[in-house]
């Protein structure tokens, strides 16, 4: 499964920006199923060394009907 548009939107909530940015092919052969992708896309946007409710962290959303 690649998505409609092969594509992950990333909101910034303390810039107010939304940036369309592709999911390099090789994601796909990794990760076959969008959970793994939303795994993937969720620990790379925590920063090194914040704890679980540290504010900075990401919060990752995608649909539910793998």
């Amino acid at each position: 499964m690649k998505g409609i548009w092969k594509k992950v939107l990333k909101v910034d909530l303390s810039k107010g920006t939304c940036t369309a940015e592709p999911v390099p092919e090789r994601v796909y052969e990794y990760f076959p199923r969008r959970g793994g992708i939303g795994s993937l896309l969720h620990v790379e946007g925590k920063p090194e060394g914040n704890h679980a409710f540290d504010p900075a962290n990401c919060l990752t959303f995608r649909r539910g009907d793998d």
